[in-house]
C-alpha cells in the first residue's frame, strides 16, 4: 500500500518538474531573435530606381530580398543591420531603426592603371 508521504513527495515533484520545464520554455523564448521589417526605395546617385538589388544578412552572407522594377523593397529580416549590394555600385548599409529607407547607391570608381 502506498503510504501518504510517498504520495505527497511524487505530486511535489510532479510540480517541480512542471515549473522547471516552463521555466526553460521561457528562457528559451526570451533568447529568440527579434524580426525587424525592412522597406524602402533605391535610387543611384542621379535618382533614378535601381532594379534588383540585393539584401544580404552581413553574417550570414546571403541574399534575403530583391528590389522590385521601381527599385522598392519591403522584407523583413533578424539582423539589426542588412548590406545593399548592386554590380557596379558602392555597398550601402542599412540600420535597423528607420520606419522608410531611401538607399543611394553611389557609382564605383573606376580604377586607372
Amino acid at each position: 500500500m502506498i503510504g501518504l508521504n510517498t504520495f505527497v513527495k511524487n505530486e511535489y515533484m510532479r510540480i517541480r518538474v512542471l515549473s522547471q520545464v516552463l521555466l526553460m520554455i521561457l528562457a528559451l523564448e526570451g533568447e529568440a531573435q527579434e524580426v525587424h521589417t525592412y522597406s524602402g526605395s533605391v535610387k543611384n546617385n542621379v535618382g533614378e530606381p535601381q532594379i534588383g538589388v540585393q539584401f544580404i544578412e552581413p553574417l550570414e552572407n546571403k541574399t534575403i530580398a530583391l528590389s522590385n522594377e521601381d527599385g522598392d523593397f519591403i522584407f523583413t529580416s533578424s539582423s539589426k543591420m542588412v548590406i545593399a549590394r548592386h554590380i557596379g555600385y558602392e555597398d550601402a548599409t542599412l540600420s535597423y531603426g528607420d520606419e522608410y529607407n531611401t538607399v543611394v547607391l553611389k557609382n564605383v570608381r573606376k580604377m586607372v592603371n
